[in-house]
């Protein structure tokens, strides 16, 4: 999808924020007049989210429009084939278990309240008659502690702040080819992945900093002092961490060393089959890139050498 509107802020940094994804699906039959009468009411909707309450701002949004906003399989939607960013026109392709995405439009919020959201979505599925056929919701949560659910630091090699604007953002003097209003957009990425909690308990400290690659205390790399801060690590130069370590297979360095990546990810803990006797939480990551990449990558189990306790790491995490 592409999106505008991510700017990190008190909102979305506020521990007690709470994060959806909504996801709405328009009406096949729905013409260009009717989108943009669809698209003009969720405008209203959207600057009544954003308002400060008692002069304090408790929501923000990202907006952001999937493939099938501009095409309905390869012919053109809306009229709008020629104003679609480059990389949603041949996008890569990929499995997944559900429908998000098909979804046309998804709105990434981030609020201190409840209340602001659920109007919003009020708000949304009173758009129905216009044009609205399918409204589904993704829930999580901002972390208090920068640590995802199995307790590891998150978003360590996160791009720094002073380098994120070239790295995520669209500048059309770089990419003269976007269309003009994707200047200062970005491509994003959803994925949704499954972790065990109980089955990750199950396995030691030792094993769980193998399968990672880092400590857990302070993050740092396996085969680097404490303390080591990843913004500053080298290249790998032996076989720790091991090659199928989770920072080897999301963080390669060498001829990849010139790839920058910029993710927000968010807890969302969720009842699933087996809740009585296994939590399957999941963490949501959404990644921003100034141009989408295309990297086809070694399934995990696939590493030669792969050992038994980085294969119970692996039951443990589904993407």
């Amino acid at each position: 999808m592409f999106a505008k509107g991510v700017l990190p802020d008190t909102v979305i940094r506020d521990p007690r924020a709470e994060g959806l994804l909504v996801l709405a699906t328009l009406d096949p039959a729905l013409e260009p007049a009717g989108v943009r009468a669809w698209l003009t009411q969720v405008e209203a909707l959207i600057r009544r989210l954003i308002a400060p309450l008692n002069g304090v701002p408790v929501a923000r949004v990202a907006v952001a429009l999937g493939r099938s906003f501009f095409f309905a399989g390869e012919a053109a939607r809306f009229g709008l084939d020629e104003r679609a960013p480059l990389g949603l026109r041949e996008p890569p392709t990929f499995e997944a278990e559900d429908r998000l995405q098909d979804s046309d439009v998804l709105f990434y919020l981030m609020t201190t309240s409840e209340a602001v959201s659920v109007e919003f979505l009020d708000g949304l599925s009173q758009t129905r008659p216009i044009g609205l056929r399918r409204l589904e919701v993704e829930r999580g949560f901002q972390r208090a502690d920068a640590r995802e659910m199995f307790g590891f630091l998150d978003g360590l090699r996160n791009v720094p702040f002073h380098e994120r604007f070239r790295t995520v953002f669209v500048n059309r003097e770089v990419t003269a080819d976007e269309p003009a209003w994707t200047e200062d957009g970005t491509y994003l990425a959803y994925m949704k992945i499954e972790q065990d909690l109980d089955l990750w308990r199950s396995i030691s400290l030792e094993e769980q900093e193998q399968i990672i690659g880092r400590r857990k205390g302070d993050g740092s790399r396996l085969d680097l002092p404490p303390a080591t801060k990843a913004r500053s690590e080298p290249d790998f130069g032996s076989g720790v961490p091991s090659p199928g370590s989770h920072v080897r297979k999301v963080g390669p360095r060498g001829e990849h060393a010139d790839l920058k990546i910029f993710r927000r990810g968010g807890a969302l803990f969720q009842r699933a089959p087996g809740w009585d006797t296994g939590r399957r939480p999941a963490l949501r990551q959404l990644s921003g890139l100034a141009r989408p990449i295309r990297h086809d990558h070694e399934p995990l189990d696939d590493k030669p050498g792969l050992s038994a306790r980085l294969r119970s790491g692996r039951r443990a995490v589904r993407a």
